[in-house]
């Protein structure tokens, strides 16, 4: 059984061999914003902005009915931090070099 999912911005690609595994490959953005304490030298209100692209896979493991366990591993392949203003002037930003990540989740569904 293979299906077509979206993740955030971005697309999931499953395929299920047996009841029990499923692996997949996945491509998307994500981005985090907080709002800052005010600092001297800065705008009232600054925010941090994260936004990255990733692409990875995986494996999902059905332990039990109700239980899940998932290794996904992959590579951030752009990323940009930004501070700006509370008008969304930007301050400052950078870019990140390609970097790998690694995540191990466990999932209950009642």
């Amino acid at each position: 059984k293979t299906r077509l999912r979206n993740r955030g911005l971005g697309l999931q690609l499953e395929h299920r061999p047996t009841a029990r595994y499923e692996v997949f490959v996945t491509a998307f953005q994500s981005s985090d914003r907080f709002r800052l304490d005010d600092r001297p030298g800065l705008s009232s209100g600054p925010t941090f902005s994260d936004r990255q692209v990733a692409v990875g896979g995986g494996l999902v493991f059905k332990i039990a009915r109700q239980f899940r366990v998932t290794f996904e591993t992959g590579a951030i392949v752009d990323r940009r931090v930004a501070v700006y203003t509370r008008d969304d002037d930007r301050l400052d930003s950078s870019g990140g070099d390609v970097s790998p990540y690694f995540a191990l989740r466990g999932e209950f569904r009642p």
